[in-house]
């Protein structure tokens, strides 16, 4: 028997991949032109994360998860449904600019069509990988505080797009679920880079914000805190739970016990070596605005929807503190420290890539907020 990954060619979905891939028979549906470019794809991807995984052990079968059987001939839906026994389903569209009908076929149809899939022939288990962006908006309906015991409803998910898609998706498992599939639901909050290596995805969004701050030359204090944790830790942390008897059936956040708060990332990001001045969230912004002719400014700007929860300290915007208490007590594995050294890692991690200046550059910023 075997496991199947989707969304594998992602951040989170890679390092969970190739963590599986280390004892179990994994197969993963991608989306490719041809067999061989989507198997070459994923595999050239788990080899770019560097963590250690056992090639023999993995099967890639192109499909398309938003298509009706997952893009895949019947013949090869029903050979894959018989062998597996347990769906990881990771996949998912994150665009914090898109509206929720945009994201309908990547978070919602195909989180149907995986669900259809999970009881096809056999009943398997499902993992399925939400957000708490679900909760986005929950502090201005009355919840300041949420957890895995707290119940999403729409209006929680603020305008946010993103959101209210993974909402919808949520949606889908908790009908299956009430209909006798055994599912399980995880809510990572922000996914930050490796705690080891500080591999990291171009379109996480503290990277995001991290180099807007260096190209407008000043970062936002923001009182708020968000959830989240290093990918590697999200990664195991998942899988630590979908292992445990104990864990079947519930809903998990998968994120460190206390949510990180953003001005505390810019205060080790400037103890790092980059000078980076805080300045209020409204100036901030305004400052982003004069330089929307850059990359990264462009891109929060872009998707302001999203990163207004992170940075504007007004009561419509201030998400709720999330916690994962249930979740750090079924699956109490070490917090990687986000310390200067950590953040060192981030700035070399992004300069290596050219998107900011080298570390020893940043004390100096060019230009003025």
């Amino acid at each position: 028997m075997s496991v199947l990954v989707t969304g594998a060619t992602g951040f989170l979905g890679g390092h969970l991949c190739a963590l599986l891939l280390r004892s179990e028979q994994v197969c993963c549906v991608v989306r490719g032109r041809t067999d061989q470019g989507a198997e070459a794809r994923l595999r050239a991807h788990l080899t770019r994360l560097g963590g250690p995984f056992e090639p023999e052990r993995l099967t890639v079968v192109r499909g398309d998860l938003s298509r009706p059987r997952m893009g895949l001939p019947a013949a090869v839906y029903t050979r894959l449904a018989e062998r597996v026994e347990t769906v990881y389903h990771c996949a998912a569209t994150v665009n914090l600019a898109a509206s929720c009908e945009h994201l309908v076929p990547g978070n919602v149809t195909a989180t149907r069509e995986v669900v259809r899939f999970a009881r096809h022939r056999r009943t398997k288990a499902l993992h399925h990988v939400s957000s708490v962006a679900v909760f986005a908006a929950a502090r201005e309906l009355g919840c300041a505080e949420v957890d895995e015991a707290t119940e999403p409803i729409l209006a929680m998910s603020g305008g946010l797009g993103y959101g209210q898609s993974k909402f919808h998706g949520e949606e889908q498992v908790r009908l299956a679920a009430a209909e006798g599939l055994p599912v399980t639901v995880y809510r990572p909050g922000a996914i930050l880079g490796h705690s080891r290596d500080w591999q990291f995805s171009d379109t996480d969004l503290w990277t995001r914000l991290v180099r807007a701050a260096v190209e407008v030359g000043a970062a936002p204090d923001s009182p708020a805190t968000m959830p989240g944790a290093p990918v590697d830790h999200t990664a195991a942390m998942i899988v630590e739970l979908s292992r445990s008897s104990s864990a079947a059936g519930r809903v998990f956040h998968p994120n460190y016990l206390e949510p990180i708060r953003v001005g505390d990332v810019f205060d080790r990001v400037r103890a790092a070596g980059c000078d980076l001045p805080a300045v209020d969230p409204a100036d901030w912004k305004q400052a982003l605005l004069r330089h929307a002719h850059l990359p990264a400014s462009g891109l929060v700007l872009a998707c302001w929807a999203g990163i207004a929860y992170m940075v504007v300290p007004e009561p419509r915007y201030l998400p709720p503190c999330s916690r994962a208490r249930l979740t750090t007590s079924v699956a109490p594995l070490p917090e990687p420290a986000l310390d200067e050294a950590y953040f060192a890692r981030m700035l070399a991690g992004i300069a290596e890539r050219g998107h900011i200046p080298k570390i020893n550059q940043l004390s100096n910023p060019s230009s003025p907020p």
